[in-house]
């Protein structure tokens, strides 16, 4: 069996992070809370807050009622200076944002599907040094970079492996801008930051902790998962390749291959004018249904097609995810349609950063 211990100030690192998180997660919060949820002495817990407090990182936001004594102090996390670009592939919009999800600047860059890797790296560099030469920040504020795509991200080498929408193949993204952001570079696919900004939102209303956010696009048919607020990368780095499922069909998919559930559905929009008729619900059912079997998970829904759905589609969509999953009855089963994914990806981006600065793994 094979032990990995953590040096004393890996220890300290990782504690420090993980009262961090206990509290941008739980805010406002007494310091009582904390030590209380936390498996850590109250003596440390006091002394990584009082360093936080000095930092600048948490702030005391009002008083508790008094049960007897001291009136308890509530606290919550102050990230608005850390700063960090991002930049989202659904909108285009290269951001300089904080941790606070305060956005300091945003514009909206020309970016063509079919850009090369050089030239898509040149367009973002020249929006930094023009927000440079603006004065709106310093390059030693700036904490790193958070960037997403499309395709299949390895996020721990931040290489894109390969991209059918964008046509790369086995991309250093990080050496793209290594120049600027040096290791501070972060990498994540394009939809599972909204997954992680929704399964955030519903963690901190007490829902579901296990999410699963699917698109229903012109680009594709795929899946994101978020459990226990962790993105589901599996051991390739291909979850979510939802819409290669395959079906007894000759339709030639665009990964090569025929007969996946994404050529299909394709092909009968196509066939309808656009129109998702009731067989492209069902295909699109037998997608979901596998998931949920698979994950147990809330379902939300995303995507150009998938926001244009009218109530009756929704409706017969969840009837035909209920009729092909296990447990029917035993579930509390509705499908949320995320409507602003600019909006989502903004606080993706910003819950993403967060867990790359203050790792608790």
């Amino acid at each position: 069996m094979n032990h990995i211990f953590l040096s004393h100030s890996d220890a300290a690192l990782r504690n420090r992070n993980i009262v961090l998180r206990y509290i941008r997660e739980n805010a406002p919060v007494s310091r009582t809370e904390i030590w209380k949820n936390i498996d850590m002495s109250r003596a440390s817990v006091t002394q990584i807050i009082r360093q936080f407090q000095e930092s600048g990182m948490i702030h005391e936001c009002f008083c508790g009622v008094s049960t007897g004594g001291r009136k308890p102090l509530y606290i919550e996390f102050d990230g608005k200076n850390i700063l960090f670009f991002a930049f989202d592939w659904i909108s285009k919009n290269l951001y300089l944002m904080n941790l606070n999800g305060d956005i300091l600047f945003e514009e909206t860059l020309n970016v063509p599907a079919n850009v090369s890797p050089s030239a898509f790296a040149k367009t973002i560099k020249k929006t930094i040094h023009a927000v440079l030469d603006k004065k709106l920040c310093k390059m030693d504020e700036i904490t790193g970079f958070a960037l997403t795509l499309p395709g299949i991200i390895h996020s721990a080498q931040r290489r894109l492996t390969l991209s059918v929408e964008l046509g790369w193949k086995n991309i250093d993204v990080a050496a793209l801008f290594s120049d600027l952001f040096g290791d501070h570079v972060y990498l994540e696919r394009a939809t599972n930051l909204l997954a992680l900004a929704e399964a955030s939102n519903r963690r901190k209303n007490n829902n579901a902790s296990h999410v699963q956010l699917f698109i229903l696009d012109r680009t594709g048919i795929g899946l994101s998962t978020v459990i226990h607020g962790k993105i589901q990368h599996g051991a390739h780095c291909m979850h979510g390749e939802l819409g290669h499922i395959k079906l007894f069909s000759d339709e030639l998919c665009s990964c090569g291959q025929r007969g996946c559930l994404e050529a299909v559905i394709k092909k009968l929009i196509k066939e309808n004018n656009g129109v998702l008729t009731n067989m492209v619900l069902e295909y699109f059912a037998i997608g979901i249904s596998t998931a949920i079997n698979i994950c147990d998970t809330d379902v939300i829904l995303t995507g150009s097609y998938a926001e244009k759905m009218t109530q009756d589609q929704k409706k017969y969509l969840r009837n035909a995810i209920l009729s092909k999953i296990t447990g029917p009855d035993s579930r509390n089963f509705e499908i949320d349609v995320l409507y602003n994914s600019k909006l989502a990806a903004q606080r993706g981006l910003c819950t993403y950063m967060f867990d790359c600065c203050f790792p608790t793994d």
